[in-house]
């Protein structure tokens, strides 16, 4: 078997699907007084609330204009001298940009646009030309695009009632990754990011080899190991630990001088786990690790899987050569027992 996590320049993550989340904040509509006692909004207060949001709204015409006069995309290699950030120390950033969070405190229009104004000012330009990042970039434009009209429309993709454009866009998306890997028939969810993409990954694994821990949980079955490279991702060890297998039963692969995963050491690894007793379940390749943007041998990994009978998961961290991971890849996973 094998599962394959991509990150986009966005940092969301593609695992054979997808679900949206929805940023939200919580507001409560009472008011302390005194100790132990609360005094509800009135209704005429919530009217009151409601008129000042059209006023609110405002902001939104001018945000756009200040992306572009604090050169926070310099796309045009004219606009290249421009620094790609104002580097300002914490302590200084702090007396520069107001960030505190106070009760009952009031901004004016003209006060909420100068604070946007400086956290654009202070930030990465990440679009600027010169900027470059082995796991993100330039903003797509139409990304941004569609960005804005998500956080703009504010629903969630639970039912086609109160998504009905979104629930058939997160359908098709999963029926084309579902094509691109060669599956006549799937399905899928949209995680919020690579490190969640990782863990269902692992999970994938744990139920196919053991689906009764759905209904049992984890009593009575054997350690569990799952294995990956000294290089790779620390998601990895995050997921040993909150899917009860333990850190320790995530086993550190050696690599190369070129940051690649060792077949032969995960084969002596695997060997070693089973003779102490615990389960080998799950290998994880990298495609583009974290520091050395390393590829590590898919092909020769994928014996490995193979004759040890392992689930096989690809850590996509460069989306760029997604194609030919999933040419490569996923064309060895239709063979029995893999």
């Amino acid at each position: 078997m094998l599962s394959c996590n991509a990150t986009s320049n966005s940092g969301n993550s593609l695992r054979m699907s997808s679900s949206t989340t929805t940023n939200s904040a919580t507001i409560n509509p009472s008011k302390n007084t005194t100790a132990g006692q609360q005094q509800q909004t009135t209704p005429k207060e919530v009217s009151e609330i409601r008129l000042n949001l059209a006023n609110d709204w405002k902001v939104l015409s001018s945000i756009h204009q200040m992306l572009v006069d604090e050169k926070a995309f310099c796309a045009d290699p004219q606009e290249w001298h421009e620094k790609i950030v104002d580097f300002v120390q914490p302590d200084e950033l702090k007396k520069l940009i107001d960030l505190k969070i106070e009760e009952n405190q009031n901004y004016t229009l003209e006060e909420i646009q100068k604070i946007c104004q400086q956290v654009i000012r202070y930030s990465v330009k990440t679009s600027h030309g010169r900027f470059h990042n082995q796991l993100f970039g330039q903003m797509d434009p139409y990304g941004l695009a569609g960005s804005w009209i998500t956080e703009a429309l504010n629903t969630s993709a639970y039912t086609f009632e109160v998504a009905p454009v979104f629930s058939l866009i997160e359908t098709e998306i999963v029926r084309k990754v579902c094509e691109l890997c060669g599956y006549g028939q799937g399905d899928g969810i949209f995680s919020p990011g690579g490190s969640i993409s990782n863990m269902y990954g692992v999970v994938l694994a744990r139920y196919r080899q053991f689906p009764e821990i759905k209904s049992k949980g984890m009593f009575g079955i054997p350690p569990l190991v799952i294995f990956t490279s000294e290089e790779s991702h620390y998601s990895f060890k995050k997921a040993a630990h909150w899917l009860g297998f333990g850190v320790e039963n995530c086993v550190m692969v050696k690599t190369n001088d070129r940051g690649q995963m060792l077949p032969e050491d995960l084969e002596l690894k695997i060997l070693e786990a089973k003779a102490h007793g615990k389960v080998p379940l799950f290998v994880n390749a990298t495609a583009g690790t974290t520091v050395l943007g390393a590829f590590d041998d898919f092909n020769r990994i994928a014996d490995v899987c193979q004759r040890h009978e392992l689930w096989m998961h690809v850590d996509v961290r460069n989306r760029r050569y997604l194609k030919d991971i999933l040419d490569k890849i996923f064309t060895r996973t239709k063979k029995p027992g893999f």
